[in-house]
């Protein structure tokens, strides 16, 4: 269950780096905008940092990293192939795998911690 929590919230990370570069993004707001780019971007680490955490203090070092690495590459991925079918896709998708995270959260072993 930890593992797709951390998925998911890297999922959500993976569409805001994806959405930070002004060629690739469909917010009008960031092509023109820098502030939205470096808030992307910012919130995109701050989320990548906050996974990190989670699958350390869970798992430890030895094995948090590499599954941190692991769900990383894997939610990379899927954010890529979900917007190369879908246009538009990460809107409704980051919003789906916020919710699952936060499902995630409250019912994995965080719960316990938060």
């Amino acid at each position: 269950m930890e593992l797709l929590t951390v998925t998911a919230l890297l999922y959500v990370a993976s569409a805001l780096f994806f959405h930070a570069a002004p060629k690739r993004t469909a917010f009008a707001r960031v092509k023109t905008e820098s502030l939205w780019r470096r808030g992307f971007t910012a919130t995109a680490w701050a989320l990548v940092a906050v996974a990190l955490v989670l699958m350390v203090s869970l798992r430890g070092l030895e094995v948090g990293i590499p599954l941190w690495l692991g769900a990383w590459v894997l939610a990379a991925i899927a954010s890529l192939f979900l917007e190369a079918l879908w246009k538009r896709a990460h809107v409704p998708s980051m919003g789906v795998f916020l919710a699952l995270f936060f499902v995630g959260l409250s019912l994995g072993p965080w719960g316990e911690m938060i």
